[in-house]
């Protein structure tokens, strides 16, 4: 039982790779909501993500500069949340291009009991909004867990 217990409260990363299809501005919002039975980590970590740009910018890969590119806090900010399997990212400062690839990395506790068959895969939805009112949809995806 205390192996069980242990097992339900450790922290995990989930890795997500997604590309906007519109154009995110500085002042916008990146929300993900986790499947059934997932919740954020909070607490003790200001926030426990990171972002970063993977799609090298075509001028940069001409010279052999082309590197992946995080978003500092400076950049990106937890938000208030909704509740704890939704998590709001506050960009500020630093957009989401359109069109480019990102890759979001978030700690996350999974839940107590597996996904049973025939109950269908974990959905992780990402939605893209253009400021923190959460009024402008601008994107919205699903991403099939595992």
């Amino acid at each position: 039982p205390g192996d069980v217990q242990q097992a339900a409260t450790t922290p995990n990363l989930v890795n997500i790779t997604f590309r906007p299809h519109s154009q995110v501005n500085s002042a916008g919002v990146l929300m993900v909501t986790a499947p059934s039975g997932f919740t954020f980590v909070s607490g003790d970590f200001a926030c426990p993500m990171l972002i970063e740009e993977s799609d090298p910018i075509q001028e940069a890969l001409a010279l052999g500069l082309a590197e992946t590119q995080v978003f500092t806090s400076a950049d990106v900010s937890c938000a208030d949340s909704l509740a704890d399997y939704i998590l709001l990212l506050q960009l500020a400062g630093r957009p989401l291009q359109a069109g480019h690839d990102y890759n979001l990395v978030v700690a996350v506790v999974n839940p107590v009991n597996a996904t049973q068959d025939g109950e269908g895969t974990p959905q992780w939805k990402l939605q893209t909004f253009d400021d923190a009112t959460l009024s402008t949809l601008l994107d919205t995806a699903s991403v099939t867990g595992f």
